[in-house]
């Protein structure tokens, strides 16, 4: 068996890439010495953040003149160990540490498919003769905030104004969200334009107060997503239909900002399935 552990660096706006961890203290940054340079190279320091693989997981300390701190787990750190299939969030950005096992053993591309999809099914539906049709293969996750930053108002006299209304209706969603997670997404899309309609507006130092704030929640929102599809996972993995229909309904409202696309159409299909299967089960 061969092992290969990977990094994916998601940076707000910006699509998911996935670095491979050669080596022991491998160096992530913009910098000619690092062996990992993401293609998002303004969002780094010469030097960002060191990684140490290990059978345990991957430790990640921040570099020099990085203030950090890393969140894991709902707490700030500054060093910590990652469970392999765990993330990690430092400012706005989500790092994903992955490990694969493969055979050294030259096996045929048939045989190699049809192995994966016995996994695959064996994993999620063992013992369950109907699981061929929950058993889809799990999609790529959007990012919970997509696109570019913009102001909505196109009158120059009326942006710091709508800004200001925007920041506190997003404050406001963000004290809701316990209640309704559907909030907690729309209060990021709030900061967002809340900030370009400031930086618009030439109100400097409320666009970087609104940044700060959606940088903050941002992480915050991207950890309970990552729980959820963790939660979703394991779920389905043991056949609690129940409780992956509850992870299918919260990822659904984390993403009510988004429109149709193969992720959300994903969900929408395993949540009707789920609902027919837990269903029978009562």
């Amino acid at each position: 068996m061969t092992t290969r552990q990977f990094v994916e660096i998601h940076a707000v706006g910006g699509a998911a890439e996935r670095h491979e961890i050669v080596g022991q203290d491998v160096r992530v940054g913009s910098g000619a010495t690092c062996a990992i340079r993401p293609r998002a190279a303004n969002a780094f320091r010469a030097e960002h953040i060191l990684l140490t693989p290990s059978d345990s997981g991957c430790r990640v300390r921040l570099a020099q003149g990085v203030q950090g701190p890393l969140m894991f787990g709902g707490a700030p750190q500054w060093e910590v160990l990652v469970p392999w299939g765990d993330e990690v969030f430092l400012e706005g950005m989500r790092f994903t540490f992955l490990r694969e096992r493969r055979s050294s053993m030259h096996t045929s591309p048939v045989l190699w498919g049809t192995a994966v999809v016995l996994a695959l099914t064996a994993l999620f539906f063992a013992q369950s003769s109907e699981g061929e049709t929950v058993a889809k293969r799990e999609l790529e996750p959007v990012a919970l905030l997509v696109g570019r930053a913009h102001c909505p108002e196109s009158d120059p006299s009326h942006m710091a104004s709508f800004a200001n209304q925007a920041e506190q209706s997003a404050l406001a969603k963000e004290e809701r969200t316990a209640f309704d997670t559907r909030d907690g997404a729309q209060a990021l899309t709030l900061l967002r334009d809340a900030a370009a309609c400031y930086q618009a507006a030439a109100e400097n130092a409320e666009s970087d107060r609104a940044n700060l704030e959606l940088t903050r929640w941002l992480a915050q929102m991207n950890e309970d997503y990552a729980a959820t599809r963790l939660r979703l996972r394991l779920a389905l993995q043991h056949q609690r239909w129940s409780e992956a229909l509850e992870a299918v309904e919260h990822i659904q409202a984390l993403l009510v900002e988004h429109s149709r696309g193969p992720y959300l159409d994903w969900l929408s299909e395993l949540r009707s399935e789920l609902q027919r299967r837990a269903a029978v089960v009562r």
